[in-house]
């Protein structure tokens, strides 16, 4: 079993007391625990007594915190604690966050934004937003400026994009919604259709089957009987007339060959970095990773602003390093990602992931 410093108790006990103050029970027990210990100084004794006294009912105080108070974990794979209530929580594979029981308030530090999980529910962190995978979450995130990327979350049936709002999110095993409180959201479906949501609306997924086409009536019958008259027949079609011949000794001139259709210009196969990157969100979410890793080297060899370059890079090696689980390509990707991008926006991740896979540092 790891043993627990007690200086840090000392200064954890001391943060929680001075935000939320200490629970009844806890104060209650804590004063009986000082009561018995004989921590007030009594009228009459020395300074140097009285200094012990106070001493001892620190230490006695910080014992029983210690002792007391409920503990929970500061971070979450990755994710932080910043609150919590009654929390059972653990980490699985290393990636996903399993909240068993009780309530959390967790947060990114590379996104401003806060996650209200209560449990039972499950998560996981992704490059620039979170994957909820079950559970209800509520979710608030500080408003983007106009270059920023919007933090994205990932369900099952499409991703959320999200400049600044307030919303909550509910992932079933068969789908979901997401209801937005303030702000503004854009869903992409998997089939790459985005459907804008407003303050107080409500959208599902997965989206319901379209409706059948209606069957159509039956042909009446006609008038004067009631059985059906037998189909009449139809008149013999008339025959083509027959190629007019040329008076003799007159020449025709033979047809003149029709102009060929103007070519068709190519459409355009360009997409924004934006539109890109909900469309890797969504072959990400159906787990067609070789699909996804090949639209972003492709986007990599077009002319792109460095931040964008930045971006799609530490994209692309994501992919390789968790989803596609390939250390060789891996590897080389970080290793390039290093020279050309320095300690960028990504340092700390692309060290870890280099770490993780053993890779050699660049030269």
């Amino acid at each position: 079993m790891q043993r627990r410093d007690f200086g840090d108790a000392l200064r954890a006990a001391d943060e929680v007391i001075a935000q939320h103050g200490l629970p009844s029970a806890t104060e209650r027990r804590l004063r009986a625990r000082l009561a018995a210990a004989g921590a007030a100084p009594r009228a009459g004794r020395r300074a140097g007594l009285a200094l012990a006294g106070a001493g001892l009912a620190l230490a006695t105080a910080a014992g029983v915190l210690f002792a007391l108070w409920p503990r929970a974990p500061h971070a979450l794979a990755g994710l932080r604690v910043d609150e919590a209530t009654d929390l059972r929580a653990g980490v699985e594979a290393g990636e996903t966050v399993r909240i068993d029981a009780g309530r959390a308030s967790l947060s990114d530090p590379r996104w401003a934004g806060r996650l209200g999980v209560e449990g039972p529910a499950r998560l996981r962190r992704e490059a620039n937003g979170v994957r909820i995978l079950a559970g209800t979450v509520r979710i608030a995130v500080a408003k983007r400026a106009a270059h920023q990327e919007p933090v994205r979350i990932l369900v099952s049936h499409g991703t959320i994009a999200v400049t600044g709002t307030r919303f909550t999110v509910v992932q079933r095993a068969d789908g979901g919604a997401v209801t937005l409180e303030e702000g503004a959201i854009r869903f992409t479906r998997e089939d790459g259709s985005v459907v804008a949501v407003a303050p107080g609306e409500t959208l599902a997924w997965p989206p319901p089957a379209p409706a059948a086409p209606p069957t159509p009536p039956a042909p009446a019958p006609e008038r004067g009987g009631t059985a059906a008259s037998p189909p009449r027949p139809l008149a013999p079609a008339p025959r083509p007339a027959p190629p007019a011949v040329p008076d003799a000794g007159r020449r025709v001139a033979p047809p003149e060959p029709a102009a060929p259709p103007p070519p068709e210009k190519p459409a355009a196969t360009a997409e924004s970095p934006e539109t890109l990157l909900d469309r890797i969100a969504v072959l990400r979410s159906r787990g067609r990773y070789q699909e996804a890793a090949a639209a972003l080297g492709t986007a990599l060899r077009g002319n792109l602003a460095p931040a964008t370059r930045e971006r799609l890079s530490y994209e692309l090696g994501s992919i390789l390093t968790h989803q596609l689980g390939d250390p060789r390509r891996a590897c080389d990707h970080w290793r390039d990602h290093a020279r050309r991008f320095g300690a960028g926006r990504y340092d700390r991740e692309v060290r870890q992931a280099m770490a993780r896979l053993g890779c050699e540092a660049p030269p």
